[in-house]
């Protein structure tokens, strides 16, 4: 249904969808969060890619997804009851999802 998924499509060069499982409660995300392990598992050309990526285009993507629509958005998804954040680049996060995507995001929690 409309009510479990959001498009983010006000950014210029970033198309994302969110979905919300909520018998799971579990947040699917496409590019919208990465969880890469730091462990060896990861391949040190692609760390060193992703700490780049970090480093340059984080702080221009956040700035870009600070508008009226982004923050309908953003409502709309800490509105939803998740835990359990499922990206498609990296790790899972099983407890705190919430949390860590406020972080993420420089964005506040409600009632923070």
């Amino acid at each position: 249904t409309t009510q479990d998924r959001v498009p983010l499509t006000s950014v210029p060069f970033f198309n994302e969808v969110v979905f919300a499982h909520a018998p799971s409660r579990t947040l699917i995300v496409t590019d919208l969060w990465w969880n890469y392990p730091s462990d060896d598992a990861v391949p040190r050309s692609s760390k060193l890619w992703k700490a780049g990526m970090d480093y340059v285009y984080r702080p221009v993507y956040n700035r870009l997804m600070h508008g009226p629509e982004w923050d309908e958005s953003y409502r709309t998804i800490m509105s939803w009851d998740f835990d359990y954040l499922a990206p498609c680049h990296g790790e899972p996060l099983a407890l705190g999802g919430k949390e860590e995507l406020a972080r993420h995001l420089a964005m506040p929690l409600k009632g923070s």
